[in-house]
């Protein structure tokens, strides 16, 4: 019975040497960990001039037709067909007979185009147009400083868009219009303070026949036939995603129930516009 006690008793007398060198390690590790080492803090340069023009276009709206297909039945045509076959209806018995109602048509699906892609961007605001077309040939039709051809966006009045202002910009009239992308750029560096554009082209049989040489035989013709160019054309409104917030507040729906002109330019949007 002693003997056990004493056991116990030496158990008991070795607890406080055991927990004192626990705390003893515990202290020494702590003091001999490695000091965290602070990394430097990296200095926030200036954007270089480079780097200020590297910026890119967004598209906030679109209008794109190709013969009878608009929008987003477009792209659903072109994922459903392959690329050794073209899209285009190959019936030529659903092609209106008269040239005149196949320039009628033609027209229609460019005002559609228009439609689309501008016809909710803000009324009474004045907006650069920038415009890329096929070549020329007439004299009599050329593009002149008092007579600028905007495109699509002549052609607002058949369209119902009176109100949409229209500034007439750059223009290319070429089989590879393509380089104006390079005057739109170089438009939003030089005039800091215009948040969007819009460009615009269209192309076909149509447009080529209004603008041939005179004398020339004609392209358009009366007949049942697959014309040989499809009616193409497409309006992209171009933004400086970080300059649209100024004209924000102009951009909503205003549908008054006045009939009267003088109503709406009373109490309507004109009346908004002119007091903001």
């Amino acid at each position: 019975m002693r003997s056990k006690l004493g056991q116990y008793l030496q158990w008991l007398l070795l607890i406080p040497p055991i927990v004192a060198a626990s705390l003893l390690g515990s202290s020494w590790t702590r003091s001999h960990k490695p000091a965290a080492v602070q990394k430097p803090a990296t200095q926030q340069t200036a954007p270089s001039e480079q780097e200020k023009r590297e910026y890119v276009l967004e598209v906030i709206s679109m209008g794109v037709t190709l013969d009878k297909y608009r929008q987003g039945k477009l792209w659903e045509a072109l994922q459903k067909g392959n690329a050794y076959a073209s899209i285009r209806e190959q019936d030529k018995e659903k092609y209106p007979w008269s040239s005149l109602d196949k320039a009628g048509m033609s027209g229609g699906r460019a005002g559609d185009s228009l439609e689309n892609g501008a016809l909710n961007t803000p009324m009474y605001f004045a907006v650069p147009i920038f415009n890329a077309e096929g070549p020329i040939e007439d004299p009599a039709m050329q593009d002149t400083p008092d007579a600028p051809i905007l495109g699509l966006a002549g052609s607002t009045s058949s369209s119902g868009m009176h109100w949409h202002l229209f500034v007439a910009s750059k223009r290319h009239f070429d089989e590879y219009p393509d380089h104006i992308l390079e005057d739109v750029f170089a438009f939003f560096d030089a005039n800091p303070d215009v948040p969007y554009i819009i460009l615009n082209s269209h192309d076909g049989m149509e447009s080529r026949d209004s603008n041939r040489l005179p004398n020339t035989p004609e392209l358009l013709k009366n007949g049942r036939y697959i014309p040989e160019m499809p009616d193409a054309s497409a309006l992209f409104v171009l933004a400086r995603r970080e300059r649209i917030d100024a004209v924000r507040k102009f951009a909503y729906d205003d549908a008054p129930p006045e009939a009267s002109v003088d109503d709406l330019n009373t109490y309507g949007v004109a009346r908004r516009l002119y007091l903001a």
